[in-house]
């Protein structure tokens, strides 16, 4: 009996501390419209937008919407009813609503895909933009509706190799002795960290207005936005940041054109940070836009995140979800009842036999 009982403990502890170990890497905005004008009724109808992949994984994507009821959200490819994925969600109020696709689906780079919106009450509305230049790419597809119009959309996504390449669930706050900087618009390593901005702005560029940042606390970084230069032939927005308001400012990334918001995730616990956007074409940038200020607050980095959360992260590993993580601690713990078992309570009962 002991014996078996020893071999069972040496076993469950073997296996506990098997590397049942998660990988995760940063999913990038890949299309967007960021914002809306005016908010219009379905009608019940359904309403869909074209895009273009840029990754050749889409890991999550979503509306603006309002109204009450079940509407589905999903996304197929163009010009057929071939539905890659489509879940239906209960609204019952306005806001923007995002898709976490636990298992991220395979597309191909450079095809044409369609997110769509079908609703299911007269009362339901999504959020349009009459602003052409919000999403470059196509416009909104429905009957009724301004041809010229965008939706007020996102789709994210990554590419598998940089899964494949990512050694660790973690990553750690920027310093100034970094050498590389992601680019979000393609998630590759473009530039020096610590690139200034440029000394000699141009007034042919108009800068950017209505910059705004806030700390967000389930993706752990500040989320900054604004509106587009007035000027249309430009490269992309670069973000600048710094911790003093007057020097220092370095690059902290960039976006495309079209994408009018970043996530600064390479940021300290209890730290403040000071931002401005320029707009560049080439080599050339504008004047810089007003200086914002965003407080982080203390915060606890986190090791690991679940891939039904809404971080910016897509987990894979042997299992889906939490169940890498769940496993080695339930064997743990039936580990440790069965070791509390062996050592104390079995003895008394030994003990009580023998006097018996």
């Amino acid at each position: 009996m002991l014996k078996f009982v020893k071999l069972f403990l040496i076993l469950v502890f073997a296996l506990g501390y098997f590397p049942l170990q998660a990988l995760a890497v940063d999913d990038h905005l890949d299309k967007s419209c960021s914002s809306h004008t005016d908010l219009i009724p379905l009608g019940g109808g359904i309403v869909y937008q074209t895009f273009t992949a840029g990754y050749d994984r889409i890991s999550r994507y979503g509306f603006y919407l309002a109204g009450t009821g079940n509407i589905d959200l999903g996304i197929r490819r163009a010009g057929d009813d071939w539905l890659l994925v489509q879940r239906t969600i209960d609204i019952n109020e306005e806001r923007f609503f995002t898709m976490e696709i636990v298992d991220p689906i395979e597309v191909t780079v450079g095809d044409s895909y369609e997110i769509f919106a079908r609703a299911s009450t007269p009362d339901q509305i999504a959020g349009f933009n009459s602003d052409s230049g919000c999403f470059a790419g196509s416009n909104a597809n429905t009957n009724g509706f301004d041809s010229t119009s965008d939706l007020h959309f996102a789709v994210y996504g990554y590419n598998q190799a940089e899964l494949d390449a990512t050694p660790t669930p973690t990553q750690e706050p920027i310093s100034d002795n970094s050498n590389t900087v992601s680019d979000q618009t393609n998630g590759n390593s473009t530039e020096s960290v610590g690139s200034a901005p440029s000394e000699n702005p141009v007034v042919s560029i108009e800068k950017v207005t209505d910059v705004k940042g806030v700390f967000e606390t389930e993706t752990q970084a500040v989320k900054i936005t604004w509106k587009k230069s007035a000027t249309e032939d430009i490269d992309g927005y670069k973000i600048f940041r710094s911790e003093n308001n007057r020097t220092g400012f370095k690059q902290a990334g960039k976006t495309a054109k079209t994408e009018l918001e970043y996530l600064d995730k390479n940021i300290a616990s209890d730290k403040t940070y000071y931002y401005f956007v320029r707009a560049y074409k080439g080599n050339a940038e504008s004047y810089s836009s007003q200086t914002i200020t965003v407080k982080v607050p203390k915060f606890q980095a986190k090791t690991a995140v679940s891939a039904t959360a809404t971080p910016q992260s897509v987990q894979k590993g042997w299992f889906q979800n939490n169940l890498p993580y769940t496993i080695p601690g339930l064997i743990l713990l039936v580990a440790g009842l069965a070791f509390i078992f062996w050592k104390f309570i079995l003895p008394k009962f030994q003990k009580k036999n023998i006097k018996n």
